[in-house]
């Protein structure tokens, strides 16, 4: 059972999360949706699996918050597939990595243990320091890239190809280091085989509303603004990456492309934008409470 719900976790984050880096070049018609995460299925498992090996810094940290057996590590799988569900119904694009941090600090406080909150406003620095770096970069990388340049196509691939290879090297590794640490899985090759097949899956069959969202409803996408938020989410993941920081390719990207959109000086739908923040502020505490009571009730039961 709880290999069910750890893979139903991973498949929502392909949902929810890992499509965000298909955006440019699905809403710019470079390639087609099924090629697109195809693709970048391959590429979140050569971000998981480099960083994994090379440098685990993410993993090690997300590693670190988790503790307990089966139960704890079903109680925060749990939460973090039941809250990611909800966000797909809304087509929220919400970061799976801060509700699964969250729900590990639920889990601590239902056993009756003190969450670490240095490690927590750590993260939080993160989610705040991704988005903000995220809108930056994309505004930054938008001043270098020229209108209707044919190069254009072969950059927005580029930066496809780097979004997607940083969210396996992020959101990868955070998973993982849950499964690991619970000792579900044991740290290898078929273990990075497995998460980045189950999200791959949830890209492919789950993904496309959260493309049309990014793309379609907060703005306009062009060419030029997919090409830049792909840089620009790509470098500013790099940055937080090598530092070790838990971030949200979800709100690297989204920022970016707000970013980059109102650099060019394209309208962007702040309701969609509101919604989307909204998500984002509601993840912490409804999975904190979320798995504080799935907790208590395995515990009874």
């Amino acid at each position: 059972m709880i290999y069910a719900v750890f893979l139903l976790a991973v498949f929502m984050n392909g949902a929810t999360d890992a499509a965000n880096s298909l955006t440019g070049v699905v809403c710019c018609r470079i390639l087609p949706y099924k090629w697109a995460a195809l693709l970048s299925a391959a590429l979140n498992f050569s971000g998981l699996s480099v960083f994994s090996s090379f440098s685990p810094k993410v993993l090690k940290t997300v590693e670190s918050l988790a503790s307990g057996g089966e139960k704890e590590a079903f109680a925060v799988l749990l939460t973090v597939a039941l809250f990611a569900g909800g966000a797909w119904i809304f087509s929220v694009p919400t970061s799976e990595s801060h509700a699964l941090v969250a729900a590990l600090a639920g889990v601590t406080l239902a056993k009756g243990q003190g969450a670490d909150l240095y490690k927590l406003a750590f993260i939080t620095l993160g989610a705040v320091a991704s988005a903000l770096l995220g809108a930056l970069m994309g505004a930054a990388v938008c001043f270098f890239v020229k209108e209707k340049a044919k190069i254009n196509r072969t950059l927005a691939i580029f930066g496809f190809a780097l979004s997607s290879f940083f969210h396996g090297a992020q959101d990868g590794q955070k998973f993982l280091a849950l499964a690991v640490a619970t000792n579900l899985l044991n740290f290898n090759g078929f273990s990075v085989i497995l998460v980045g097949a189950a999200m791959f899956v949830g890209t492919l069959l789950g993904g496309r509303r959260i493309v049309e969202k990014l793309g379609e409803k907060m703005t306009d996408l062009s060419l030029r603004s997919a090409v830049s938020s792909d840089i620009g989410s790509a470098v500013s993941l790099f940055i937080i990456t090598l530092l070790g920081i838990p971030s949200s390719t979800t709100h690297t990207k989204t920022c970016a492309i707000a970013g980059a959109s109102a650099a060019m000086g394209a309208k962007v739908n702040k309701k969609e934008l509101f919604t989307i923040a909204l998500g984002w502020i509601l993840t912490v505490p409804a999975c904190i409470i979320l798995a504080y009571f799935i907790t208590k009730t395995i515990n009874w039961l």
